[in-house]
């Protein structure tokens, strides 16, 4: 899949903290603070807030999600969560994970969202594993 990381999408009055709410963030709000260039064109890279689009199969499957009408606590059961982590930690960490080594934490860490403080991560606490190290 071919991704433009050229195209500009304008950011402003979306109530983006990297675009509308920087000054209450950073400045308390002082709108007459002057900065060295006009407010649009400055490079947030203070936040990790992207200026890129979504892929479409994130979009998609968003929108197939939201088909249903009970938006609950949910986890992932199915095996192909665990098999994409188990590759994905081979190709980028050459870690020889077994799927019995894998335990799966919702929420957690700080943040906003849900009721356990965890902003909708996900962690893995991997046991047993002699390879996974960084």
């Amino acid at each position: 899949m071919k991704y433009n990381f050229d195209e500009i999408i304008d950011r402003q009055h979306t109530n983006a903290l990297a675009r509308d709410g920087f000054r209450q963030s950073l400045f308390k709000g002082n709108e007459d603070l002057k900065l060295h260039c006009p407010d649009e064109e400055l490079v947030s890279m203070w936040i990790a807030d992207m200026d890129f689009a979504v892929p479409p199969a994130v979009i998609e499957g968003i929108k197939k999600r939201l088909e249903h009408p009970i938006f609950g606590y949910t986890l992932a059961y199915e095996e192909s969560y665990f098999d994409a982590f188990i590759i994905w930690a081979k190709k980028y960490y050459n870690w020889d994970v077994e799927r019995g080594h894998i335990v799966h934490i919702p929420g957690g860490g700080g943040g906003g969202g849900g009721g356990g403080g965890g902003g909708g991560r996900a962690y893995f606490y991997i046991s047993g594993c002699d390879s996974c190290s960084l």
